[in-house]
């Protein structure tokens, strides 16, 4: 398909050539000739400056679109520029704050470690006096705990009660109903 479209094109062009060739070439009249030229040299003309409005219209419009495109472009950058300045004052501000941050937090630690050199015998104290207060807290419990048992029962010594309820499941379902014995049951 595709030699035959090539051999078709070929075929009009060739045939356009040996028409132009022919029309130029036969005998004719001198005037008919001088104006059969003068005629297509002004359709050349007349086509060469409708190329060239074509052209002049073309190159206005894609100037008037470059610059409508730079004036965005200015625009932007502009708002870009002024945005990294607005950024590089807060970064200003934050290493100002940071440095800040950390000249007091190395006034703390200092402050801390001053405090802590003076204080390391007092911290063994504590440590001590919280170990006996300890065991005074624990055997005071236990005397409560062995004071309260003999005083409501005599009897009982250091031994744990036990509740007046079944168990606990019990507790937790409510109170268990005696159960009667069965009168239609026959006795044995």
């Amino acid at each position: 398909m595709a030699k035959k479209g090539h051999f078709l094109i070929g075929f009009l062009i060739g045939g356009a050539v040996a028409f132009a060739t022919a029309s130029l070439l036969a005998p004719k009249t001198g005037a008919q000739l001088t104006d059969k030229l003068k005629k297509k040299g002004t359709d050349g003309k007349d086509r060469a400056m409708d190329y060239y409005h074509y052209a002049s219209d073309l190159t206005d419009t894609l100037r008037d679109q470059a610059g409508d495109k730079i004036e965005d472009l200015k625009s932007t950058f502009a708002a870009l520029k002024d945005n990294m300045a607005v950024h590089n004052t807060l970064d200003q501000a934050d290493e100002a704050d940071r440095a800040a941050f950390d000249a007091e937090t190395d006034d703390i630690g200092d402050a801390l470690t001053a405090a802590g050199e003076d204080s390391d015998q007092d911290f063994d104290d504590i440590v001590i006096d919280g170990k006996s207060a300890f065991e005074a807290a624990k055997e005071n419990a236990d005397a409560d705990q062995s004071q309260t048992a003999t005083d409501t029962d005599p009897t009982a010594q250091d031994e744990p009660q036990t509740p007046d309820t079944p168990n606990d499941q019990d507790q937790a379902h409510g109170p268990v109903p005696p159960v009667e014995p069965d009168s239609a049951a026959p006795e044995k």
